[in-house]
C-alpha cells in the first residue's frame, strides 16, 4: 500500500461534500467541486442528457410530446433523488432526515409531471414546432426552479454551517 508518509487526513467536516474525486491527489479540495452550484449544474446536465434521450426516443416512436415528458421526467427524478443527495448537496446531517427529503422531491415530481408538459408543449409551439429546442427551452425553465427547491431540500442544519 502506497502511503504518503504525513499524519493522516482529518475526516471532512459536517456539511462539506464527500464527492468522489473532490479532493486532489496532493490533499486538499478542487475548487469547482466545492461550490454546490457547480455540483448541480453537473449532475442537473447528465441528467437533462439522459432525460432528454429518453423522450427523443419516445418521440420518435410517435409518442406525444407531453406522453414522452411525463415519461422521461419520471425517469430522471428517479435519478435526481439519489445523485443531488449524495454528489450535488452531500452532507453528514440534512435538516431533512431522508424520508422528509424523499417526501419533498416526491412532491417536486409531482409539481413536475403537472408542469412539464405543458411547459415543453407551450415551449415547442413558441419555437415554431422544433420539438428538440422546446424540451431544451422547457428543461432549462424547469432547472431554474428546480435548484431553489432542490438546494431547501437538501439544505444542512443550522448547527452544521459555518458563519
Amino acid at each position: 500500500m502506497l502511503t504518503t508518509g504525513g499524519p493522516p487526513r482529518p475526516p471532512p467536516e459536517h456539511g462539506r461534500s464527500r464527492v468522489a474525486g473532490a479532493e486532489g491527489p496532493f490533499g486538499g479540495r478542487i475548487g469547482i467541486l466545492r461550490h454546490g452550484p457547480v455540483r448541480y449544474a453537473m449532475v442537473g446536465g447528465c441528467l437533462v442528457v439522459f432525460d432528454t434521450m429518453v423522450f427523443m426516443a419516445l418521440v420518435e416512436l410517435g409518442v406525444a410530446p407531453a406522453i414522452a415528458q411525463l415519461v422521461s421526467r419520471t425517469a430522471g427524478g428517479i435519478g435526481a433523488f439519489v445523485l443531488h443527495r449524495t454528489v450535488t448537496f452531500p452532507s453528514d446531517e440534512h435538516e431533512l432526515g431522508g424520508a422528509a427529503q424523499g417526501a419533498s422531491l416526491f412532491i417536486l415530481q409531482l409539481w413536475n409531471l403537472a408542469v412539464s408538459p405543458l411547459v415543453v408543449v407551450a415551449a415547442i409551439w413558441v419555437l415554431g414546432g422544433w420539438i428538440f429546442a422546446g424540451k431544451l427551452l422547457a428543461e432549462l425553465l424547469l432547472a431554474l426552479q428546480n435548484y431553489v427547491l432542490v438546494r431547501w431540500t437538501f439544505r444542512p442544519r443550522a448547527s452544521d454551517v459555518s458563519p
